[in-house]
């Protein structure tokens, strides 16, 4: 993240200005982080990676990036890219059945889930990283306006996440 952000200082000041703000946001998963408990993960956990049968994953495809991560990494990169198309979903539809599922499974610990808000920001970083190689300027103006969002929302979406888990 800091070498994303340096290079946005020089090449793109404007980009880098607005999100600035947002790393603020991140201190508690920086201080949290070597705690998060690991696993492997897919890398590329997102609804266009997984093959569908009827509302239930029959497969996971694209495994290039499977790694050791935080466990919740997957879940923390399907969740922004599910926001990223419609914010409110990050709280209605395959949010929360996600978060459910997870939990039924015994995937969601409190630690991780604690800081699971500021792993979805901290993953759109990434993305960000490429919409900026690719020179696509209609997703980095809207990833920008995304993490901002994220930025101002993580308050709200561990309470609303807690709630719908019944914690």
């Amino acid at each position: 993240m800091d070498e994303l952000m340096a290079a946005m200082a020089s090449r793109r000041p404007d980009l880098h200005d607005v999100l600035l703000p947002t790393l603020s946001a991140l201190l508690p998963l920086f201080e949290g982080w070597d705690d998060l408990p690991r696993g492997l993960c897919h890398g590329d956990f997102h609804p266009l990676n997984v093959i569908w049968r009827g509302r239930s994953v029959g497969a996971v495809i694209d495994w290039e990036f499977a790694g050791i991560r935080p466990v919740l990494f997957d879940a923390a990169n399907c969740l922004g890219c599910v926001g990223i198309e419609d914010p409110p979903a990050l709280v209605r539809g395959l949010a929360p059945a996600l978060l459910l599922t997870l939990r039924d499974a015994g995937c969601l610990d409190r630690k991780s889930l604690a800081l699971l808000p500021e792993l979805v920001l901290a993953v759109r970083f990434a993305w960000m990283s490429e919409w900026l190689r690719r020179r696509d300027q209609e997703m980095i103006d809207t990833e920008a306006r995304f993490m901002r969002l994220l930025a101002n929302s993580l308050d709200t979406l561990l309470p609303a996440w807690n709630k719908l888990l019944g914690e």
